[in-house]
């Protein structure tokens, strides 16, 4: 056969990409289709014949699929065109039952004129290894003079069915703005005093121990390198027994006294001290009532404190509960504990390197602000937990902070606790929120909340979401050719 410039055709096939043959046979031209239809796949090749063949001569085409990853290799039933001669003999030998070819045609046809069209269509039960797999012609040309059986293989397409998309979502974060950590820690004082008295006596009861826990707590910040301390407040709380007015001004009394002692100690800047009294602790009563699971007469008293808005009478019904049994149980057992002053230490933090907020973080967050855990958690690789937990202690930190909900819930999201991260991000009014939303519904499977919230975030500028938008329009796309 002489030789002739190489000419293929492009085609595209029914799988919506541009299918283009990067070798085409000799003297030869074709076009292909390759669909899959449900649980079948369709192939269709016009293949046409360009040069004439001299009449020995014999010219085998043969479509295989071949997947180099799983060494699978699948012959389709081949076309046989031969030259006069050869076709005659070919027939003959058929009408008498010899075998002469190992895969019986799909078609056996005698070359004439100068072009010669032959067309092949074939539908297969589709198989998992098809997916990726190559189309390849391959050719057998015999019969021809001084040049034995030529034998050929011509890739027609790479990759005859797309892989399955797998969609590459991004969340996303907000880097918090550093701040100056103001800081506040609250301490309970339960100072004994004398019944109805607001003086403090330091070795009443056990006043000692009490002011030597005060003094530690104080001292320990007071040296601490890292705090700067700017306001100290002392709220003073009474129990609910006697005159309501009465124990406003002895809470109030009560939290003077002690705040009178602690600057006597300390020396503390009388500007920088305040002190209030919030009377009598009905708040804190019910609570201890709660969580007093031995206290015979729980339910009553709750529902007492709950549904009596009138402090006398509320006081009346408390005494009077079982003959004055339930109230002297209170009055020895819950009331005490409700006599108490709550002191607060105002501060601010210093700025921490990430190194020292590493080391921090899992003894002292309160002294980090949202931006330098951030910046911990990204000292860390995405999947490690400590990346994790660090973003757990933010939340659990600032778990009212948009910023601080946002970012744990892309952790979630990347973690796949989706149900959670969802949980959190509900109400949230930002782009990011809306971003990680639609990525935990796209994990979840609920592809049309996934699109809204995606455009949502899209169209209040989200790069993240104007590019996840577009992965799960491929997705929906690549689906549809496997269905």
């Amino acid at each position: 056969m002489k030789k002739i410039d190489l000419l293929f055709l492009l085609f595209i096939i029914a799988l919506n990409v541009t299918a283009q043959p990067l070798v085409s046979p000799p003297n030869m031209s074709y076009s292909y289709q390759v669909k899959r239809e449900g649980a079948y796949l369709n192939v269709a090749f016009d293949i046409v014949l360009k040069d004439r063949i001299a009449s020995q001569e014999m010219i085998i085409l043969t479509p295989l699929f071949i997947n180099n990853q799983n060494q699978t290799r699948h012959e389709l039933a081949p076309a046989v065109i031969a030259g006069p001669k050869r076709y005659k003999v070919i027939k003959r030998l058929q009408a008498y039952d010899n075998l002469v070819f190992e895969q019986t045609p799909q078609t056996l046809m005698k070359r004439k004129g100068s072009q010669q069209t032959v067309s092949l269509s074939y539908t297969l039960p589709y198989e998992e290894w098809m997916q990726g797999a190559d189309l390849v012609l391959a050719t057998n040309i015999s019969g021809c003079a001084n040049c034995g059986d030529t034998q050929n293989n011509y890739l027609v397409t790479k990759n005859i069915l797309p892989p399955l998309f797998e969609p590459a979502y991004l969340v996303s974060y907000i880097t918090p703005e550093a701040e100056v950590k103001e800081r506040s820690e609250t301490f309970i004082a339960r100072i004994n005093y004398v019944v109805d008295r607001y003086e403090l006596l330091p070795d009443f009861k056990n006043n000692a121990t009490v002011l030597r826990e005060v003094d530690a707590v104080i001292r320990e910040l007071r040296n601490d390198p890292d705090l700067t301390i700017t306001r100290h407040t002392v709220t003073g709380y009474a129990s609910p027994e006697g005159r309501f007015d009465s124990n406003i001004t002895l809470s109030r009394n009560r939290a003077k006294s002690f705040i009178d002692y602690l600057q006597r100690k300390y020396g503390w800047d009388t500007s920088r001290i305040s002190h209030d009294g919030k009377g009598e602790d009905w708040p804190g009563l019910r609570k201890s009532v709660v969580e007093s699971p031995d206290f015979p007469y729980r339910d009553e008293v709750v529902q007492i404190i709950d549904q009596v808005s009138d402090i006398t009478r509320r006081k009346r019904l408390l005494e009077s509960l079982d003959g004055g049994r339930a109230y002297k149980m209170m009055l020895n057992e819950l009331y005490p504990p409700l006599r108490r002053n709550e002191f607060q230490v105002s501060y601010i933090a210093r700025a921490f390197n990430v190194d020292e907020a590493r080391e921090i973080i899992r003894k002292r967050p309160q002294l980090l602000n949202l931006n330098e855990m951030f910046l911990v958690a990204n000292s860390y690789p995405k999947n490690s937990n400590e990346f994790k937990e660090v973003f757990d202690i933010a939340v659990r930190m600032f778990p009212d902070n948009i910023i601080s909900k946002i970012n744990a819930a892309a952790m979630e999201i990347e973690t796949n606790s989706i149900e959670r991260a969802i949980e959190r991000l509900k109400g949230i009014d930002a782009p990011e929120a809306w971003n990680n939303l639609g990525v935990a519904y796209a994990q979840s499977g609920n592809v049309a909340l996934a699109r809204q919230y995606f455009q949502r975030a899209a169209e209040a500028g989200s790069a993240n979401a104007t590019h996840n938008l577009n992965q799960l329009t491929k997705k929906e796309e690549n689906q549809k050719i496997y269905q």
